[in-house]
């Protein structure tokens, strides 16, 4: 696929049902539109990143640093419904913002402190 991406293209099927989700990105679009969205994500994938989990683990901790509590004594060790979805994306943000600029845009920082000050 990465030497004859013009024999693999999204197809309509795809691209209609993923660009609501992804919008023009990767995984809906063809052509020089790939190959740029191609060329931004590249240092996410590339061998130290993917060989290298400490990235993938600085933000997993943070993770569950948000999800089990670490200072509550009476805790027994069972949590109630943890609705994964945004913890994920947040994962995901963190580690690729890190992976691509270099720095994070701590998005789990910013929920945690959200949610606290809710409380």
């Amino acid at each position: 696929m990465s030497t004859d991406f013009e024999s693999f293209g999204p197809g309509k099927t795809r691209k209609r049902s993923m660009a609501p989700l992804l919008g023009q990105g990767l995984f809906t679009v063809d052509g020089e539109k790939w190959r740029h969205a191609r060329n931004l994500l590249r240092p996410l994938f590339g061998k130290s990143n993917i060989t290298d989990l400490t990235l993938a683990h600085k933000y997993m901790e943070m993770v569950l640093d948000f999800t089990i509590p670490n200072d509550d004594a009476t805790w027994s060790g069972w949590t109630g419904p943890i609705d994964l979805k945004g913890l994920f994306e947040r994962f995901t943000m963190d580690t690729a913002t890190e992976a691509i600029f270099g720095r994070s845009v701590n998005s789990q920082l910013w929920a945690k402190a959200s949610n606290s000050e809710g409380k």
